[in-house]
């Protein structure tokens, strides 16, 4: 077998890119229920065979479960967690549980390694951060040209869909850029504008430990689309544009080119060679507590504290 091999469990269309992607790097064997060219169960998969990495990017509901089936064949390699880690605080425990066979495991934010946001963090260095607003949002159908957006997962309660947590790649941007959270208080769910049942849109705002004042909006609705952070320091406000590829400020412009798979490629990389700039399963669970937060918050019509 070669030095790395890699068992990609789910067969949706980020788990084929995954699959896709990875074959530069070693031999990759497949788990899914209905994929022609895959394994049906892990076990089935595991039986008689060594692996090296194992990635988990079947539904976020499942995302748990998987784990501990992971380590009950016996799996002792790196894994990575498609995002989010879990879909709920009560999974936390098992898959914190199951981790502990693992050499190591990874959440898959791979925005984290977007050049634009490279960019950012160098730009914030030693700079003390009075404001800042996130904002994402596309609507929901073009997400998937040729499928009916209503019968995917994101539109599936039970499968761990939603806008909070499709799109919680701001919220471990937040936490990562700009500290853990203080308090916050939230607005968002089903307006019942896409015909589905989970939530739609969200505004969240929030103290965080290195800035007064974080900002979030995401959505299953804007057109065209958008995914931006804007920062505003003592000197200057940074315009951080992932859908533009462009970091602006009153003393720089700079544009990057970013093609479609270039931050998975990335965060294969950290993930294969161990490079410690992946989210790590504590950042990541820490993602899973702030949406946890951020639902009660909305419930409860009141502020969260940590």
């Amino acid at each position: 077998m070669p030095k790395n091999s890699f068992l990609v469990i789910g067969q949706g269309s980020i788990g084929q890119r995954h699959a896709r992607l990875l074959q530069k790097h070693g031999e990759v064997s497949t788990v899914s229920s209905v994929a022609d060219y895959s394994f049906r169960s892990i076990s089935e998969a595991v039986r008689g065979r060594h692996y090296t990495h194992a990635v988990v990017a079947n539904m976020t509901s499942h995302h748990a479960r998987t784990a501990f089936d992971l380590a009950q064949c016996g799996f002792t390699g790196h894994v990575l967690l498609e995002k989010p880690a879990c879909s709920n605080v009560h999974e936390i425990s098992q898959l914190v549980e199951s981790s502990r066979a693992f050499a190591g495991v990874s959440v898959g934010y791979n925005l984290r390694f977007h050049p634009v946001i490279q960019a950012l963090r160098r730009c914030l260095q030693g700079k003390k951060v009075i404001e800042a607003r996130l904002s994402v949002g596309q609507l929901l159908s073009e997400w998937r040209p040729g499928s009916d957006y209503r019968n995917g997962s994101s539109a599936n309660r039970l499968a761990g869909g939603g806008a909070l947590r499709d799109l919680s790649h701001e919220l471990d941007l937040a936490l990562s850029i700009f500290g853990p959270w203080k308090r916050l208080v939230a607005l968002g769910g089903n307006f019942q504008r896409l015909d589905i049942e989970t939530d739609e849109a969200w505004s969240i705002i929030m103290e965080t430990e290195k800035c007064p004042m974080v900002s979030i909006c995401m959505n299953y609705f804007d057109q065209p689309g958008n995914r931006s952070i804007r920062a505003t320091t003592d000197d200057t406000s940074i315009i951080a544009d992932l859908s533009e590829g462009r970091i602006t400020s009153s003393s720089l412009s700079e544009d990057f080119v970013v093609k479609r798979d270039d931050t998975y490629q990335l965060l294969h990389q950290d993930f294969i060679e161990q490079q410690g700039q992946s989210c790590t399963l504590t950042d990541g669970i820490a993602v899973v507590r702030l949406m946890d937060a951020i639902e009660k918050s909305n419930s409860q019509r009141n502020w969260i504290e940590a």
